[in-house]
């Protein structure tokens, strides 16, 4: 009698354990899967823009406001300048003079005033009439090395004195610049050069 070989049985049997274990082990893995499903979505919401806006402040002319040659005791010059806010915010602004000489610029008056504050004047033309309201008043053109200060204040923030202006508007300053009668020789020959520096901020978040 012929009899089957152990060897043959054993091995037919592990191929089907190992079948059972691999079949087993997919079920799982898609078990797996099917557990870990869900529904889901996302939603964009684009076109998120954002624009700084600007601070800038213009003059004209932008030199030679106020100047004048052989000039002697009792003459008195005018001329005037637009300031004009160019930027998109609202501003603040200072004055300030400094010359290239102290001896005539502190014998030199100069008297600032808004055009407006002409009154029934106001035409966005300088009067040689000063009005009763100034915002400087007959005192030194400037100094060399710390300036005077005309009006407002350059410090960050509202500041006594700072002039406002709206985004896109303009207005004129008046300028009288005066040697007094009483000049005597000491101030004869003399030149001084004087610069106006107009410093300017926004005033919106800037109190």
């Amino acid at each position: 009698m012929n009899k089957l070989p152990k060897l043959a049985g054993k091995k037919a049997g592990g191929n089907v354990g190992r079948s059972m274990l691999a079949a087993s082990m997919s079920v799982a893995a898609i078990a797996a899967s099917v557990t870990g499903a869900y529904f889901t979505d996302s939603d964009a919401v684009g076109s998120n823009t954002i624009a700084t806006g600007n601070v800038s402040l213009s003059t004209n002319p932008a030199t030679n406001v106020v100047s004048m040659s052989n000039m002697a005791p009792g003459d008195v010059q005018y001329g005037s300048v637009t300031v004009t806010n160019d930027g998109s915010l609202q501003l603040r602004y200072a004055l300030k003079s400094v010359t290239t000489e102290d001896l005539l610029a502190a014998q030199l008056d100069l008297t600032v005033w808004d055009e407006v504050a002409e009154g029934a004047d106001a035409d966005s033309t300088c009067s040689t009439t000063v009005p009763g309201t100034v915002l400087y008043a007959a005192a030194a053109l400037g100094a060399t090395t710390t300036g005077v200060q005309i009006f407002g204040n350059p410090a960050t923030g509202g500041q006594s004195g700072d002039r406002v202006l709206a985004a896109n508007t303009s207005e004129v300053l008046c300028l009288k610049v005066a040697l007094p009668t009483d000049t005597g020789n000491t101030f004869e020959s003399k030149t001084t050069t004087a610069t106006f520096t107009f410093d300017s901020e926004q005033t919106v978040n800037n109190a």
